[in-house]
């Protein structure tokens, strides 16, 4: 199984810190074992995603979250999953306004502006999209979401 850049980080954070893989250990939460299903979690998500399959998306990037619930590198994934899923999934657009908000709180990342804008959009709520503090995303979105997004701001 391969893992994402940022679930290998959270190897070197785990064995770099001490942690013993030994029979014990691996049951421990947060263990070698917690590892493998955030990073099966993670491939289901992304499969998901790429199939289509938004219910399944939505739910293993809510399964990344439950799994790892301390360590933000990896929360950022099942948060960004979980914004980008609800929203191409038609779920309730302010939980994936919210989903999005917290990804960006751990790394801002330009099409993370841009889904969360989206999620906005799709709501009619046009006063609330500002990129004043981020104006690569103006142009990113602008290229995106074919809308002009300085007209909205």
């Amino acid at each position: 199984m391969a893992l994402s850049p940022a679930l290998g980080c959270w190897v070197g954070e785990r064995l770099g810190g001490g942690w013993k893989l030994g029979s014990g250990e691996a049951e421990r939460p947060g263990g070698w074992k917690a590892l493998k299903k955030v990073a099966k979690f993670q491939a289901a998500a992304q499969e998901a995603q790429n199939t289509q399959d938004w219910d399944e998306c939505v739910a293993s990037a809510n399964k990344i979250l439950k799994n790892e619930p301390t360590i933000q590198r990896v929360r950022f994934h099942g948060f960004d999953k979980l914004c980008h899923c609800q929203i191409q999934g038609g779920f309730d657009l302010k939980d994936a306004r919210k989903s999005c908000s917290d990804a960006l709180n751990i790394l801002e990342e330009p099409r993370i502006y841009c889904d969360r804008a989206d999620a906005y959009l799709n709501d009619e709520m046009y006063d609330e999209v500002s990129f004043n503090h981020m104006p690569i995303s103006i142009m990113w979105c602008t290229v995106r979401l074919g809308t002009n997004m300085k007209e909205i701001k």
